[in-house]
């Protein structure tokens, strides 16, 4: 199973349940399901593809909105 379905399939069993705790921030299943939903409408708006290859550059050292920022990726 692939990283979507799997999220997607998790979302829609435990949708309240914690995805990821990082600092103060809180994401549930269902949060972490949406944001990847928007992210890859914007990627294929830009004209990403299945099959393309996207790859996040992030710093050494992850702040909070770089963690968002991946999720989005």
């Amino acid at each position: 199973m692939v990283l979507p379905a799997l999220l997607a399939r998790r979302a829609a069993e435990t949708p309240d349940r914690p995805f990821l705790l990082f600092a103060d921030a809180t994401w549930t299943f269902a949060q972490a399901a949406a944001e990847a939903w928007s992210a890859a409408r914007a990627l294929r708006h830009l004209g990403v593809r299945e099959g393309d290859h996207v790859v996040p550059l992030l710093n050494r050292y992850i702040a909070d909105d770089e963690v968002e920022a991946l999720f989005r990726a």
